[in-house]
Protein backbone atom coordinates (compact mmCIF):
# COMPACT_ATOMS: atom_id res chain seq x y z
CA UNK A 1 0.00 0.00 0.00
CA UNK A 2 1.31 3.22 -0.73
CA UNK A 3 2.15 5.38 1.99
CA UNK A 4 -0.60 8.02 2.66
CA UNK A 5 -3.66 5.77 0.95
CA UNK A 6 -6.17 5.33 3.46
CA UNK A 7 -8.08 1.91 3.61
CA UNK A 8 -11.52 0.93 5.47
CA UNK A 9 -14.35 -1.21 6.13
CA UNK A 10 -17.64 -0.73 4.23
CA UNK A 11 -20.62 -0.76 6.38
CA UNK A 12 -23.50 -3.23 5.67
CA UNK A 13 -26.86 -2.84 6.84
CA UNK A 14 -30.50 -4.96 5.58
CA UNK A 15 -33.69 -4.73 7.50
CA UNK A 16 -37.42 -5.63 7.31
CA UNK A 17 -40.39 -3.89 9.26
CA UNK A 18 -43.61 -5.52 10.75
CA UNK A 19 -46.55 -3.43 11.95
CA UNK A 20 -46.40 -2.13 15.47
CA UNK A 21 -48.02 -4.39 17.85
CA UNK A 22 -47.98 -7.57 15.71
CA UNK A 23 -45.75 -9.73 16.51
CA UNK A 24 -43.84 -12.60 13.94
CA UNK A 25 -45.45 -15.68 13.31
CA UNK A 26 -42.06 -17.59 13.39
CA UNK A 27 -44.08 -21.06 13.21
CA UNK A 28 -45.88 -19.69 9.18
CA UNK A 29 -42.61 -19.25 8.90
CA UNK A 30 -41.14 -22.34 9.27
CA UNK A 31 -44.13 -23.71 7.64
CA UNK A 32 -43.38 -21.44 4.52
CA UNK A 33 -39.87 -23.05 4.46
CA UNK A 34 -40.82 -26.68 4.89
CA UNK A 35 -43.41 -26.03 1.63
CA UNK A 36 -40.55 -25.00 -0.63
CA UNK A 37 -39.37 -27.19 -3.31
CA UNK A 38 -35.77 -27.94 -3.50
CA UNK A 39 -35.45 -26.09 -6.09
CA UNK A 40 -36.78 -22.69 -4.36
CA UNK A 41 -34.26 -23.32 -1.58
CA UNK A 42 -31.06 -23.70 -3.86
CA UNK A 43 -31.97 -21.15 -5.47
CA UNK A 44 -32.36 -18.51 -2.81
CA UNK A 45 -28.86 -19.98 -1.34
CA UNK A 46 -27.23 -19.43 -4.35
CA UNK A 47 -28.60 -16.12 -5.46
CA UNK A 48 -27.84 -14.88 -1.82
CA UNK A 49 -24.12 -16.80 -1.48
CA UNK A 50 -23.18 -16.72 -4.80
CA UNK A 51 -25.37 -14.12 -7.21
CA UNK A 52 -22.65 -12.05 -8.10
CA UNK A 53 -20.52 -15.11 -9.91
CA UNK A 54 -23.66 -17.18 -10.77
CA UNK A 55 -22.58 -18.77 -14.03
CA UNK A 56 -25.89 -17.59 -16.24
CA UNK A 57 -24.33 -19.89 -19.03
CA UNK A 58 -24.89 -22.98 -17.22
CA UNK A 59 -27.95 -25.18 -15.23
CA UNK A 60 -28.78 -23.90 -11.29
CA UNK A 61 -27.74 -27.95 -10.85
CA UNK A 62 -24.53 -27.31 -12.45
CA UNK A 63 -24.24 -23.84 -10.38
CA UNK A 64 -24.65 -25.62 -7.21
CA UNK A 65 -22.34 -28.52 -7.69
CA UNK A 66 -19.96 -25.84 -8.78
CA UNK A 67 -20.71 -24.26 -5.19
CA UNK A 68 -21.40 -27.18 -3.54
CA UNK A 69 -25.08 -26.37 -2.48
CA UNK A 70 -26.91 -29.52 -2.16
CA UNK A 71 -30.52 -29.56 -1.11
CA UNK A 72 -29.89 -30.64 2.65
CA UNK A 73 -26.95 -28.14 3.21
CA UNK A 74 -29.20 -25.35 1.48
CA UNK A 75 -32.46 -26.05 3.37
CA UNK A 76 -30.15 -26.07 6.78
CA UNK A 77 -28.70 -23.03 5.56
CA UNK A 78 -32.39 -21.55 5.68
CA UNK A 79 -33.29 -23.17 8.45
CA UNK A 80 -30.64 -21.45 10.50
CA UNK A 81 -31.20 -18.00 9.27
CA UNK A 82 -35.02 -18.28 10.01
CA UNK A 83 -33.36 -19.02 13.68
CA UNK A 84 -31.47 -16.59 13.59
CA UNK A 85 -33.66 -13.75 12.50
CA UNK A 86 -36.06 -15.25 15.32
CA UNK A 87 -33.35 -14.86 17.87
CA UNK A 88 -32.12 -11.26 16.41
CA UNK A 89 -35.94 -10.52 17.04
CA UNK A 90 -35.48 -11.35 20.26
CA UNK A 91 -31.97 -9.30 20.88
CA UNK A 92 -29.99 -12.97 20.64
CA UNK A 93 -27.75 -11.79 17.83
CA UNK A 94 -24.40 -9.44 17.90
CA UNK A 95 -25.40 -7.98 14.48
CA UNK A 96 -28.51 -7.82 15.00
CA UNK A 97 -31.11 -5.17 16.57
CA UNK A 98 -34.60 -4.41 16.96
CA UNK A 99 -35.86 -0.82 16.31
CA UNK A 100 -39.08 1.09 17.11
CA UNK A 101 -39.98 3.66 15.02
CA UNK A 102 -43.67 5.29 14.82
CA UNK A 103 -45.33 2.53 12.84
CA UNK A 104 -43.08 -0.14 12.62
CA UNK A 105 -40.56 -2.33 14.03
CA UNK A 106 -37.52 -2.91 12.41
CA UNK A 107 -35.51 -5.95 12.56
CA UNK A 108 -31.71 -5.08 11.43
CA UNK A 109 -29.07 -6.64 10.70
CA UNK A 110 -25.48 -4.72 10.26
CA UNK A 111 -21.92 -4.97 10.40
CA UNK A 112 -18.75 -3.91 9.23
CA UNK A 113 -16.88 -5.99 6.64
CA UNK A 114 -14.03 -5.84 4.57
CA UNK A 115 -15.72 -7.78 1.45
CA UNK A 116 -16.26 -10.81 3.92
CA UNK A 117 -19.46 -12.01 4.27
CA UNK A 118 -21.75 -10.95 7.03
CA UNK A 119 -23.51 -14.31 8.27
CA UNK A 120 -26.04 -12.01 10.21
CA UNK A 121 -26.76 -10.08 6.81
CA UNK A 122 -27.35 -13.04 4.73
CA UNK A 123 -29.44 -14.82 7.10
CA UNK A 124 -32.16 -11.72 6.80
CA UNK A 125 -31.72 -11.47 2.92
CA UNK A 126 -32.32 -14.98 3.00
CA UNK A 127 -35.45 -15.03 5.61
CA UNK A 128 -36.30 -12.27 2.88
CA UNK A 129 -35.91 -13.63 -0.34
CA UNK A 130 -37.09 -17.20 0.57
CA UNK A 131 -40.62 -15.73 1.29
CA UNK A 132 -40.23 -16.64 4.90
CA UNK A 133 -40.13 -13.00 6.00
CA UNK A 134 -43.53 -12.32 4.49
CA UNK A 135 -45.22 -15.31 5.94
CA UNK A 136 -44.42 -14.39 9.38
CA UNK A 137 -45.95 -11.45 9.29
CA UNK A 138 -43.12 -9.29 7.85
CA UNK A 139 -43.11 -6.38 4.65
CA UNK A 140 -47.13 -6.20 4.92
CA UNK A 141 -48.71 -2.64 3.99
Amino acid sequence: MKKGTNMGADLMVTAVEIPHGREPDWGAANRHLEGLSDREVIEVVLLVEHGEDLDEDITLTENAEQYGVTVASARERLDTALTECEEGWCGGRRGMTLLSLVANAVLVAADQTWGDPVPEIDHLVMFVESGMAKAAGFLTE
